[in-house]
């Protein structure tokens, strides 16, 4: 409870202020908010409340407010105010404050947590509705930066084979990374990522990282924090997430759970690319093994039959220069094309006493 006049100047601050704000009532009396637990622009509203109570005639709140504790930290209140006569016939006035930190702390931490799972519905929706992973990487960068309170970050992929790392994605950097888009395991932290399979923490960075061409290449942008976890799908490691701070970051057990929550969603969008890419190669070579065996029977009747060597392949070329006159689809005329090479396919079900007859 605090009791002031109608210039905001402390008339009484009962021990609990003490206790809440760290000033002693000694210290306290005769200052105004400005001057204690509140600044000039927080001093401005509560004179506006204390102008308007005698207007209305009724207490003014309950409203919230921020207070800042002689130590520097901060908390936030609920108060209410409401006039006092005073001996001289001046208007006092009285502020009863209810300490709601925790409450406001466990509502921060609960949108904290909404941001995050509408963050990470938006990189699911972006995995599942994309083939491009370089759109996918762009999305899960952007929320990286935006919900980790990062400068920068990067997803880089393994090559297993090369021991190397591939630089696929990045945001947020003033240095040219792309310089050094593949990084050999020993140039960077990201390769004691990879050996040691865990998130590593690296503080000092520019000094810790002197010697490291990765780090000697960021000197521009003088990063102070350096996290990297590895990115881990269906037990095999896929790469890399590396995000980058200016200002120096002690984080709690959420924030180094959520990061490897998006790493795992980085993970997910990198397999499922390598999976895509594997797919259309495999694709790309039962096609090629086709036509090659279409090509081959093509070939063996020519070799059947001396006197219509080329035969096939002429009727094939003139198929095509007439399917393409007539207008039809590109698409359409691969078929055209096999077709064309086994028009005469019965050949080698003939016998050579008809077939040269």
């Amino acid at each position: 409870v605090q009791w002031y006049d109608n210039e905001g100047r402390i008339l009484y601050w009962n021990p609990a202020s003490e206790a809440m704000y760290g000033w002693e009532s000694k210290d306290a009396l005769g200052k105004t908010l400005d001057q204690l637990i509140r600044t000039p622009s927080e001093q401005a509203e509560f004179m506006r409340i204390i102008a308007e109570i005698p207007k209305t005639g009724k207490p003014y709140g309950p409203y919230e407010a921020q207070i800042h504790h002689r130590d520097g930290t901060t908390s936030w209140v609920l108060a209410t105010t409401f006039s006092m006569p005073m001996h001289n016939d001046q208007i006092g006035f009285v502020c009863m404050d209810v300490d709601i930190t925790e409450r406001k702390q466990a509502e921060e931490k609960i949108q904290q947590q909404l941001h995050r799972l509408n963050a990470l519905h938006s990189i699911d929706m972006a995995i599942n509705s994309s083939t491009n992973i370089q759109v996918t990487l762009d999305v899960l960068l952007n929320q990286t930066l935006s919900q980790l309170n990062v400068d920068a970050a990067d997803v880089l992929v393994f090559n297993q084979p090369a021991q190397s790392l591939e630089l696929t994605a990045q945001r947020g950097f003033l240095s040219d990374i792309t310089l050094q888009s593949f990084q050999r395991l020993g140039d960077s932290f990201a390769g004691q990522v990879v050996n040691e399979r865990r998130t590593i923490h690296i503080s000092n960075l520019m000094e810790a990282g002197k010697n490291l061409k990765q780090i000697r290449l960021l000197a521009n942008d003088r990063f102070t924090e350096y996290f990297g976890t590895p990115l881990i799908a269906k037990g095999q490691l896929k790469g890399v997430l590396e995000v980058y701070r200016h200002l120096p970051l002690d984080p709690d057990d959420d924030w180094l759970n959520f990061l490897e929550v998006l790493a795992g969603q980085a993970a997910i969008a990198v397999d499922n690319s390598q999976l895509l890419q594997g797919m259309q190669r495999s694709n790309m070579e039962i096609v090629l093994a086709y036509d090659a065996t279409i090509e081959g029977w093509s070939h063996a009747m020519d070799l059947r039959d001396k006197e219509t060597e080329g035969h096939t392949q002429r009727v094939t070329t003139m198929t095509l220069n007439l399917a393409r006159a007539m207008g039809i689809p590109e698409a359409d005329i691969l078929h055209i094309q096999r077709g064309g090479l086994l028009h005469d396919i019965g050949k080698l079900g003939v016998p050579d006493g008809i077939l040269f007859k």
